[in-house]
Parts: C-alpha cells; structure tokens; sequence
C-alpha cells in the first residue's frame, strides 16, 4: 500500500524530531546500557518484513489496515548488544509522543511493553524505511518498532527508549487502554483479556456497501490476513450466510501479511443481496459470525465483513 493511502492512527499528535538530535537508549537490566544515533543504525546490517498492521479499533471493512515493506535493524540484535540479564522479563518502548490523553485529558507518554521473548524474536525491527523510503513523521520518524502480528498500538512509533525490565509494564496504554471486557456472569464484574495479536480477519473491497449493480457477472474483490498466520482459504456468501462459496487467493499466502482474493458472482435474480466474506487460517481457525455484544469495549472486531448492494436492471 503506497504510503500516502496507509492509516495514520496515534494518541498524542506527531512529534516534531531533527534527526541529527535523535538516539535511540537502551537501557534498564542489561548489562552495557547503549545510545545509538540514526547514523548508526543506518550503518547496521538492515533487513526487510513485509507485514499487515491494523488497529484494534478497526472495524469490519473499516479502513484501519495496511500492508507495507518494512526495512531497519532487527531489535533482538540491539537488546543483545545491551547485554540482557537473565531475569529480564519485558522491553518497554517508548515513543517520544507526549501529552495529554485524548479521552481522560492526563498527561502522558505513550509507551507499551512486549514480552521479552516476542522483543528477541527475528521478525521485530526497529524500522528506519517504510516501502523503501525513509518513514515520513506520521509513520514515526526517524525509527519506529515493528511487531509483526500484534495489533498497531505495539508498533510503537517515534521510538526513543528500549527499558528493559523485570517487572510487568503497568503504564497508562497497558493499564487503561487495549484490552476486552466482559461482565462476570455471577459477580458482574468486568474480566480483562489484554489486546495483542490479530487473529484471521477478511474484507470486501468492491462493490461497496449501498453500490447498485447491473444483472450479470460481477467481480467481487477484497483481502484476508491471519496476524502471523497464514491464510488458508476465503470463502463468500451471498445469501447472508446461508452458502459459502470458496474465493480464489490471487497472492501466495505468507505469514505477517495480507493476502488479496477475488470471486465471480453472476447474482441469480435482481434484488437486494448481503455479501459477506470469511477467512480460514492454516490452523482452520475462522471469523465470529456476527460482534460479540456482550463485550463492554471494541476491540479486535473481527466479526463478518457483510455489503449490502442491489441487482436492478
């Protein structure tokens, strides 16, 4: 997805950084805390992700999602390069994004936390390229992290600080921010599930909801992505999901990113038709059919994708 169409979603505005300013710290338990400049990294060995983000908050068919190649350091090479102790447990990131909370008007610093081991992993960088060109500031110049799998708001952007800790992150967006809830049953009280990886997730990109189409032979057309799975199969409905019928993947599924599929509908009669679109991913897992509304908040709404369009002559 080219870079001026990719979503743009943060909390506290874009910074305004000179990059010849700029370092990177990592410190916290390690053994040789570091700096490095924007130079330096630039100098490292530098390797490609192409990998999907989407917010939590995306909605069916919402357009909080993209697809981008991803170019920097990987981040275990840094960590190891700190020296980690052994009882590190988590890698707070900070971003250099700072002020007051949109909704509760606290002032903040944005920062998440990622398990030690999903910090070490070979697939998370500290990204300098976004589609092989620097990051623009929206897109967190001059470095951001990139988690593949894991919902945007671990991606954090403008990254200034790598902490390592042996104690779990309790800060403002792990503590008041991206997790589910559900009311008890017998108690009432709410139960916490913390938002992280994306699961499998599909769209319909065209026709679009409300689009009047003429009889005869349609293409409909969209994506499937899985987080860090793979998708192994989409499949339409055209009667609300009564039938389902299988789509052809026009990509060669890999993990970390989406997939485009198409489908020939030729629609049997005029009239008002729901199309919908589910994907399966390589461990036969699938979409809920319809949202959750038990759910006291909305996040990973994964839910079936469904347009509403009519044949008419």
């Amino acid at each position: 997805m080219p870079v001026e169409h990719f979503f743009v979603r943060s909390h506290l505005g874009t910074p305004s950084i000179e990059r010849d300013q700029w370092k990177l710290t990592v410190e916290g338990k390690v053994r040789r805390p570091r700096e490095w400049t924007w130079s330096q990294l630039k100098e490292m060995e530098q390797e490609s992700r192409t990998v999907t983000l989407e917010c939590a908050e995306n909605l069916p068919g919402g357009s909080l999602v993209g697809n981008a190649q991803w170019r920097g350091v990987p981040l275990a090479r840094l960590l190891e390069e700190a020296g980690v102790v052994e009882d590190a447990r988590e890698a707070v990131l900070e971003g250099a994004d700072r002020g007051l909370d949109e909704l509760e008007m606290v002032p903040v610093t944005y920062a998440r936390s990622l398990p030690l081991d999903e910090a070490m992993t070979a697939g998370t960088l500290v990204a300098l390229e976004m589609n092989g060109q620097p990051l623009t500031p929206e897109h967190g110049f001059p470095a951001r992290v990139i988690v593949p799998g894991w919902y945007g708001m671990a991606h954090v952007k403008w990254l200034t600080r790598v902490r390592v800790s042996a104690e779990p992150f309790r800060g403002f967006y792990m503590a008041k921010r991206y997790f589910t809830a559900r009311r008890h049953p017998n108690t009432g009280e709410p139960v916490i599930t913390p938002v992280t990886r994306m699961g499998v997730k599909s769209r319909i990109d065209s026709p679009v909801e409300g689009q009047t189409l003429s009889p005869g032979s349609h293409v409909v057309r969209g994506r499937a992505w899985a987080g860090c799975r793979t998708v192994e199969r989409v499949e339409v409905s055209s009667d609300g999901g009564r039938s389902w019928t299988p789509a052809r993947l026009q990509d060669t599924p890999a993990p970390c990113t989406w997939v485009r599929w198409s489908h020939t509908w030729e629609p049997p009669r005029t009239g008002a038709y729901a199309l919908q679109v589910r994907a399966f991913d390589d461990r036969g897992e699938t979409q809920p059919l319809q949202q959750d509304l038990g759910r006291i908040n909305r996040y990973d709404n994964r839910w079936l994708h469904t347009v509403r369009c009519a044949v008419k002559h």
